[in-house]
Formats: C-alpha cells, sequence, structure tokens
C-alpha cells in the first residue's frame, strides 16, 4: 500500500517500486564493482610487476577495465551488469601491455591472467592469479543475497525469505 493507497494491480506496483528498485540494483552493482576491483588488487596486483611491463591501473590498465552497466528496465524485469570493458585497456604492444607486437589481448585479458597462460608471458604473469573465484564465492556463500537484504531495508522495502 502507498500512501494508504492500496495497490491492485501489477502496473501499480511497478510504478511505486521502479525507482526504487533501479536504485537499489545499482548500489548492489556499485557494490559488486568494488568487489571484482578488491579482488583483482589482492589477487592480481599483489604481484610485482615485471622489468618490461608497468601495470596503468584504473587509468587504461585491467583494473580501470571493469564496469558497470546502470541499472534498467526491459519489460517487467530490471537488469544491470558488472563486467570487463577491453576497449578500455590500453594496448601498448611494445611495453607488452595487454599485447605483443602481433598480437592485441585485451579481449582474452581476464581468462589469461586467471589461468597464467600466454606464449610470450614470463615470470610473475605465468603464475595462475584467480581472481574471481572470490566473486563466485560471494554468491554462493550468500554474502551477496545479505547485501541485497541490507539494501532493501536501508529503502524502506521489509520482504520475509520463505523456504
Amino acid at each position: 500500500m502507498a500512501s494508504g493507497v492500496p495497490i491492485t494491480n501489477d502496473i501499480q506496483l511497478m510504478a511505486m517500486f521502479s525507482a526504487e528498485m533501479a536504485e537499489i540494483v545499482n548500489e548492489l552493482t556499485d557494490w559488486l564493482l568494488t568487489q571484482v576491483r578488491m579482488s583483482v588488487e589482492a589477487n592480481v596486483y599483489s604481484y610485482p610487476e615485471g622489468s618490461m611491463y608497468e601495470r596503468l591501473g584504473v587509468d587504461g590498465g585491467f583494473l580501470g577495465a571493469w564496469e558497470k552497466e546502470v541499472a534498467k528496465f526491459a519489460s517487467s524485469y530490471i537488469e544491470s551488469s558488472v563486467g570487463i570493458n577491453p576497449l578500455a585497456m590500453v594496448l601498448n604492444a611494445e611495453r607488452h601491455q595487454h599485447g605483443n607486437t602481433g598480437e592485441d589481448r585485451r579481449a582474452e585479458m581476464a581468462d589469461l591472467i586467471s589461468s597464467g597462460t600466454g606464449y610470450d608471458f614470463g615470470g610473475n604473469a605465468a603464475i595462475p592469479r584467480d581472481f574471481w573465484s572470490p566473486i563466485e564465492q560471494m554468491v554462493a556463500d550468500g554474502s551477496l543475497d545479505v547485501v541485497l537484504e541490507n539494501l532493501f531495508g536501508k529503502h524502506g522495502i521489509r520482504f520475509t525469505k520463505t523456504f
């Protein structure tokens, strides 16, 4: 019930909650993006740079390529996402930043970093650096659910879980 007026159909319900739900989804996506970046910092950037390589961090590096999509409605669904934008990474082949003189690897960087593979990778780059499993774990262990529940509460929306 909104301001004492009963909600009698889906259209009224969607109109009442659409702005709040978009804000909640945006805040959840911001939180998730922060978690991904923290995992990249801890599991990828914690290894020293090689002598031929300089990390670019949030300014053209792997860390800065992680982005969020602002929440949007599509029919009766609201969606947002966190993902990597390969084009946000600088390609400097001479410095082996996201490729080499023969190959642009920006689209493959997440897999290459996670697996530690690549024919011209050496040193610390050859060590698998799993930055994604901690994010999957947050989904599996319910951490993401708790954040979502807290965001609902912050916005004055109470709900009851039933199993």
